[in-house]
This record gives structure tokens, sequence and C-alpha cells, in this order.
């Protein structure tokens, strides 16, 4: 059983098995440019923004690919919308995804970070919280 669905997707379509396996390296080569457009404009647009983006910029290109399949016509015109899918799919959710998976490493860092310099200026250890990460305890 092939673990990419582009293949199936390319030969359903008509076309040979190995033009579909280049079709599927190419669409594969979209992902990371457009996830990397994604997650420098995440912090210009906002997660919501983006999704919104990404979401009307996936709909086009599913409905067309949809026509494809159900008329059988401009099947040359399946690669282009399929990679039209998959990048605004990357831009949007893509790097949410990755934002997302990071955030709370950076919360946990941004606390660490707060703790050590709580510690390195308080002189007395009472005023320091005893576990830097989740609810302290109410020292007396």
């Amino acid at each position: 059983m092939e673990s990419n669905p582009n293949n199936d997707i390319f030969s359903a379509a008509g076309f040979s098995k190995l033009s579909g396996s280049v079709m599927a390296i190419i669409i594969g080569a979209t992902h990371v440019p457009a996830t990397l457009l994604g997650m420098l404009l995440i912090d210009r647009w906002g997660r919501k923004t983006l999704l919104l983006v990404g979401s009307v910029g996936c709909a086009a290109p599913l409905i067309a690919i949809a026509e494809i399949f159900h008329t059988h016509q401009h099947l040359p015109m399946l690669l282009f919308w399929m990679m039209d899918s998959i990048f605004f799919f990357s831009i949007s959710q893509g790097a949410v995804i990755w934002v997302k998976t990071a955030l709370p490493f950076a919360i946990a860092q941004l606390w660490t970070s707060i703790w050590i310099a709580a510690a390195r200026r308080c002189p007395s250890r009472r005023l320091v919280p005893l576990r830097p990460f989740g609810k302290s305890r109410r020292v007396p």
C-alpha cells in the first residue's frame, strides 16, 4: 500500500504511475516554500486571518479538482489546481500548526527565564517560587 495518496489521485485522473510520482514530488516541493511564507505572514496577519485566507484559497482549487474528476476534461490542469490547493493549505494550516507546536516550548522558556531572573534579584528564597512551571505553592 502506498503512503502517498497523490499517486492514486493522478492515476485515477489517467496519468501513468511514473508521471504521478513526478507530480507528487512537484507537489511536495511546494510545501516547504509555502510553509515558510506562511510563517513569515503569520506575524503580520495573525492566525485567524491566515486561516481564513487559506480556507478561501483552498475552496476554489478543490472545486476545480472536483469538476475535473466529474467531467474528465482539462486533465493537464489537475497538477496546477493540486499545487494551488497545497499552497494555500501550507501557508495557512501548515504555518499555524508549526506555531502552535512551538508555543508550549516558548511559554516554558519564558517562565524559566522569569524564574531565573527573579532568583538572581531576590536575596531571599522565600520570595522566589519553588517550582517555575505551573502553579507555585504559597510560602508562609
